[in-house]
């Protein structure tokens, strides 16, 4: 059995490779990988550990606690190298890792949501709205969850239902700059450029040096005549990109 030492250089390699994730993602996934395949072990440790700390003699008890650690250790797991292999751009390999950890723990909404995002990354609008909702079922204040559902309907061309789950987002996270610039756009897709351009100042009025909300307010004056204004914006612009 690893000694404290080995154990100690376990948890150390493991915080170098999470640290190193944008660097290189296929070793990180390796190391996932591999405490998928052990975690049971390392889980059973803990479970006696526990049960000699609060007095629990059961076997039974040891079997239980254990079997919900692991089952919370491995979902969790399979939700790190999901996300490696999002890092890789393996975007099916990154769905059937988050599946699996739905499958474990389907109670959990971050796992709906990553996986929403993995499918909205291939372009499967339909299947990202569909596992949105679901993490909304789950955690109706999930604000990120109403952001990205309303990044799917936009690229469905449903600026209405975008503009709807922008509006939730804002209403859980009222300080968030990214929901009133992405529900601006949703305006400005619909040609409703003065609700943009409402949506675009408050953006800014958050994140004042934020350029992109400059450049796209700037398009929205020009598309109203408002052409002086339109100026000053993309000149800001300039300056801040």
């Amino acid at each position: 059995m690893e000694d404290q030492h080995e154990r100690h250089a376990h948890w150390g390699c493991g915080l170098c490779l999470c640290e190193g994730l944008s660097r290189n993602p296929e070793c990180l996934l390796s190391y996932l990988l591999l405490a998928i395949h052990n975690r049971p072990n390392a889980c059973s440790v803990e479970a006696r550990g526990q049960a000699l700390r609060y007095g629990h003699s059961s076997s039974r008890w040891i079997v239980e606690w254990n079997e919900r650690k692991v089952s919370k250790a491995m979902a969790k797991d399979y939700f790190e190298s999901g996300h490696a292999y999002c890092m890789k751009g393996d975007y099916d390999g990154a769905i059937a890792d988050y599946t699996r950890a739905i499958a474990i723990s389907p109670d959990d909404a971050i796992y709906y949501d990553a996986r929403g995002n993995a499918y909205y990354s291939k372009g499967d609008y339909d299947l990202a709205i569909a596992d949105y909702t679901r993490a909304i079922a789950i955690d109706s204040n999930y604000a990120s969850a109403y952001n990205t559902r309303g990044h799917a309907y936009c690229m469905k061309g449903d600026y209405d239902g975008a503009i709807a789950d922008y509006t939730r987002a804002i209403a859980i996270s009222p300080d968030d700059a990214i929901s009133y610039y992405t529900r601006g756009h949703a305006y400005y897709m619909k040609g409703d450029f003065d609700g943009a351009i409402a949506d675009y100042s408050r953006a800014i009025a958050i994140s004042p040096d934020d350029a992109i909300s400059y450049y796209t307010r700037g398009h929205a004056y020009s598309k109203i005549g408002r052409e002086d204004a339109a100026r000053r914006d993309l000149e800001r612009y300039e300056e801040l990109k």
